[in-house]
């Protein structure tokens, strides 16, 4: 299948929880995507580098934990028009964090 390949730089800021999104990964996040030719995506590829953050009273850098990590993300998108049977699990096994992530996002700004 032809694809064509796109390379973009996603504003972290404008991310859900952006600030704290900022601060571990930069103000962009480098980002493939690879378009087929009805402009559907076909492969999505994020690579990033996460900083951890500082630690309260750390002295010792040399015996602490590594303070970042390099991460390769890639997703491949195939089935378009595929139907699908799906049941939806119990209620006891679901939960909706929407609200506590609304929440969490307007204490971070």
């Amino acid at each position: 299948m032809k694809t064509t390949h796109y390379r973009v730089a996603v504003d972290v800021a404008e991310l859900p929880d952006g600030a704290t999104l900022r601060r571990q990964l930069g103000p962009t996040l480098p980002m493939g995507v690879w378009l087929d030719d009805d402009g559907r995506i076909r492969r999505q590829q994020i690579d990033m580098a996460l900083k951890a953050p500082a630690e309260d009273g750390a002295t010792d850098r040399a015996s602490s934990s590594p303070r970042s990590a390099r991460v390769r993300t890639v997703m491949e998108f195939s089935g378009f028009g595929t139907d699908v049977k799906a049941e939806a699990p119990p209620s006891r096994q679901v939960t909706d964090l929407t609200q506590k992530a609304l929440e969490r996002g307007q204490t971070q700004n």
